[in-house]
């Protein structure tokens, strides 16, 4: 704070040399207090309102609507994406567990969990997933999309085709279902039958066989780097 003399002070609006008496302290909802003149001071007010509504406010990730902070968790899909919900978005997101609870796990249950990040047969998993585009909670696997302004994206199909119709995709991650396609494997195919999957269909995917190509070479080995 600049001090041009004994009985006048810069205002932290406008900087403006103010007699000390006319200034007035604006507490933010930081703990920070700055000192405005009287045509400062309703706008660091106004301020100060609206931070501390955007400090006890959030939005569901869900549908988008501004709720209470303590109303929102984050949830955890078994892709590793993090959704900040609310508590109606949370009770109809769809759950399919091995116990069917149909409770989600949080970010602090995947934290305290001994094998976070790794899926087990008693996971609970989501049997829809959120759009990051449209929003909707759709049951397809999404696409895992790279922008041209290098942010990441899962979307649904629709919002997929949307986005490369309007040239803004970098990048599109092969799907788990696609690559299972791919290699001819079910769902539940261990890592030895995947391998030995791999290894059949590269007998003819290879560009040095007469059936092989270069393309097909690159989405059976991209389906193998996908699910091993």
């Amino acid at each position: 704070m600049g001090v041009a003399d004994n009985r006048r002070e810069g205002c932290d609006g406008c900087d403006r040399s103010v007699v000390l008496g006319r200034l007035t302290t604006v507490s933010m909802p930081d703990g920070t207090q700055v000192a405005c003149c009287p045509t400062c001071t309703p706008h660091a007010r106004a301020a100060a309102e609206r931070a501390e509504l955007e400090t006890a406010s959030a939005t569901c990730e869900g549908c988008r609507s501004t709720v209470e902070t303590a109303d929102v968790e984050d949830v955890v899909l078994t892709d590793g994406t993090v959704l900040s919900l609310c508590s109606a978005c949370r009770a109809h997101q769809p759950n399919a567990g091995s116990e069917g609870t149909g409770s989600s796990p949080t970010a602090s249950d995947a934290r305290s969990a001994p094998d976070a990040g790794v899926t087990s047969s008693t996971e609970i998993a989501p049997s829809k997933r959120l759009c990051g585009h449209c929003r909707e909670w759709i049951r397809a696997e999404p696409y895992r999309v790279t922008l041209v302004d290098d942010r990441v994206e899962s979307l649904c199909p629709t919002c997929k085709e949307t986005a490369v119709d309007e040239g803004i995709v970098v990048d599109v991650a092969m799907r788990r279902v696609d690559a299972r396609e791919i290699l001819d494997v079910d769902e539940d195919a261990s890592a030895e039958e995947i391998r030995a999957a791999f290894q059949e269909q590269v007998k003819h995917a290879h560009p040095d066989r007469p059936t092989g190509t270069r393309e097909a070479f690159r989405l059976v080995r991209g389906a193998y780097e996908r699910l091993k």
